[in-house]
Order: structure tokens, then C-alpha cells, then sequence
């Protein structure tokens, strides 16, 4: 299984420990001494659209999937939803805002729930984030009504290069362990392995999955929204969590894609502009 870089963490200019090239007659340098330092505050930039960097890129999505999950009991109620966002600017989108709306095929909304509403910690210039979820569908909405799903991407704060020098937390998926009691056939523990490049441990805002069928189409994802430090350590560890009622029949479990969201510092505790996300 190939490892996947995913760029979740940024650090501000002249706070990297760096490795000068060895030269011939130079030891390998301790793996331990070659960790990055975390910053330990927000980082600076602009606040603005999460479609309009100020260089003129900015966020979009290039793939994205959407399947129903049954209950135990046969009705179909939860929204698998999993998208594909890339930064096609030159600056890194900080703490970007993400709504999703799940609809029908005249347009109409089949979901309100809270889990729509998503915080990503960063996503740095063309790179590509996966950005999953779950929703329960609104009462009396059924199976042929739930089709689609649009991305907004209302906030974030763009950081300039020079403030966001390029940084990655790597995940390597391990396995799904489907659960087998009555009613919640469609939830599972997601295991996964994470290496970060980082000293010290970040702040968790949650960690997002990727489903994909055979064909390598996106098909779904799940959101959970844990807090917990292991998420984001230092260092490599293994993982894993509890994603209920989001995991579709049919998928390539080998495809699966874990992303960790890393934060240096707590979300803000004042009342937000706009919505407050899930995570």
C-alpha cells in the first residue's frame, strides 16, 4: 500500500530543523534530531473566499461521490460523502471553511444536519485534501432523493509561501474492521499508521476517510470528530477509529484514504462570522 502524503501542517519561516547534505565522510544524521518545530499560535494571512486566492487560484473540487447507507433496519438514512479538494494557488488555505449540501435531482436539499459543515486545518498549494463525511437524511427523504453533493468553500485564511514552508504528516492505510452487530452493519473501525515530521504533538480537529469501489471512483467518506492527542502526534503510531453508519457496500478497502486534521493551536473560542463546524 502506497504511502499518502497528506500536507495538514505549515510552520512558520526559520522555525524548521534542517539537515545539511551528508558529505562523504559525514555520519547519517539521528532521526530523532531531524524533527520539525511546531509553531505554537495561528498562522498569519488574509482572510477571504475560499474560491479566490489573492494570486487568482484558490480551492476547488475534482472528484467528489455521494452513497446512501442503509440502517439495520433497511431504511436508507445516512449520506456517505467524500470529496476531493485541491489548492490550484500559490498560497496555503488555512483553516478553510467547507459546506456541504446533499440534494435531490431537482436541486432540493435532502440534509441539514451538522455534519455538513466542515473545518480543514490546511491545504497547501497544489495539493490535493480529502474531505469526507456522514449525514442522516432529513425525515421522509428516501433513497431516490438523495443524489448529489455541492461544495462551497465560504472561508479561509490564505498564508503567503514565505509563511508556510511545505511540511507533511503521512498516512499508510492498514485495514477496515466492519462491524457484525444488528443495526450497525455500515460502521467499522478504520485503522491506519501516521508518521509526523513534528517534535511536538499537534491539536486534532478530527480525522476524515476516503471510500473508493474497484474502479477507483470515489463512492463515500466519514468524518469522526475526535480530540483525542494520539491523532496528531509526534512521530510515527498506529491508529484508529470508529466511523458509524458511513462505510458503503462495495469498496475497495485497499483504497482507502485516511486524513488526519492537524492543527498548532485550539479552534477560536469567540463566536464564529459564519457557521460553527462539526469538527
Amino acid at each position: 500500500m502506497a504511502l499518502i502524503a497528506f500536507l495538514v501542517a505549515t510552520l512558520i519561516a526559520g522555525t524548521t530543523t534542517a539537515c545539511a547534505p551528508i558529505g562523504r565522510n559525514e555520519p547519517a544524521p539521528d532521526p530523532s534530531a531531524s524533527c520539525v518545530e511546531a509553531p505554537d499560535q495561528p498562522l498569519p494571512g488574509t482572510a477571504g473566499s475560499g474560491e479566490s486566492a489573492p494570486d487568482g487560484g484558490g480551492l476547488r473540487v475534482v472528484e467528489s461521490g455521494v452513497s446512501l447507507v442503509p440502517s439495520g433496519a433497511g431504511s436508507l438514512h445516512t449520506a456517505s460523502v467524500g470529496v476531493m479538494v485541491e489548492n490550484t494557488s500559490e498560497y496555503a488555505a488555512y483553516r478553510t471553511l467547507i459546506r456541504f449540501e446533499v440534494t435531490d435531482e431537482s436541486g432540493a436539499a435532502v440534509s441539514t444536519s451538522e455534519t455538513l459543515v466542515l473545518e480543514v486545518p490546511l491545504i497547501l498549494p497544489g495539493t490535493q485534501v480529502g474531505v469526507g463525511t456522514g449525514s442522516y437524511l432529513d425525515d421522509g427523504k428516501t433513497v431516490t432523493e438523495a443524489t448529489q453533493v455541492t461544495t462551497h468553500f465560504d472561508t479561509t485564511t490564505w498564508v503567503a509561501a514565505d509563511d508556510a514552508p511545505r511540511v507533511a504528516i503521512e498516512t499508510q492505510h492498514d485495514s477496515i474492521r466492519m462491524s457484525d452487530r444488528e443495526g450497525v452493519n455500515w460502521s467499522g473501525r478504520v485503522n491506519w499508521q501516521m508518521t509526523s515530521p513534528y517534535c511536538q504533538g499537534l491539536v486534532s480537529r478530527g480525522v476524515s476517510s476516503i471510500f473508493r469501489d474497484s474502479s477507483g471512483k470515489i463512492v463515500g467518506g466519514a468524518i469522526a470528530a475526535v480530540r483525542g492527542p494520539i491523532y496528531c502526534a509526534a512521530g510515527t503510531t498506529d491508529q484508529g477509529v470508529h466511523m458509524m453508519s458511513t462505510i458503503p457496500d462495495g469498496i475497495d478497502e485497499s483504497a482507502t484514504v485516511t486524513y488526519p486534521y492537524c492543527d498548532f493551536s485550539m479552534e477560536p473560542t469567540t463566536p464564529r462570522p459564519t457557521m460553527v463546524p462539526f469538527n
